[in-house]
């Protein structure tokens, strides 16, 4: 079930999409810092993959799975 957090929610969440570049990753970093001066909390959580048998995967498939599930986690925990 789908619960929306209330405006008055005691925190603020930022989303990365799309391929993982550290720059992406500084500026989440960056933006958190000027807005409240430290980070709490990281949930480094990647998602995605293609509905295709392993031996049927691209290279081109198998790098973009590797680049959001393991290169995205590893910069979003080593951003500044």
């Amino acid at each position: 079930m789908h619960r929306p957090f209330p405006d008055e929610a005691p925190f603020e969440a930022l989303r990365q999409e799309g391929p993982a570049h550290q720059e992406k990753f500084t500026w989440n970093a960056a933006t958190i810092k000027a807005a409240h001066g430290h980070l709490d909390i990281l949930f480094a959580n990647a998602g995605g993959g293609h509905a295709t048998p392993l031996e049927e995967l691209t290279e081109e498939q198998i790098d973009s799975e590797l680049g959001i599930n393991i290169k995205g986690v590893i910069l979003t925990r080593r951003s500044p």
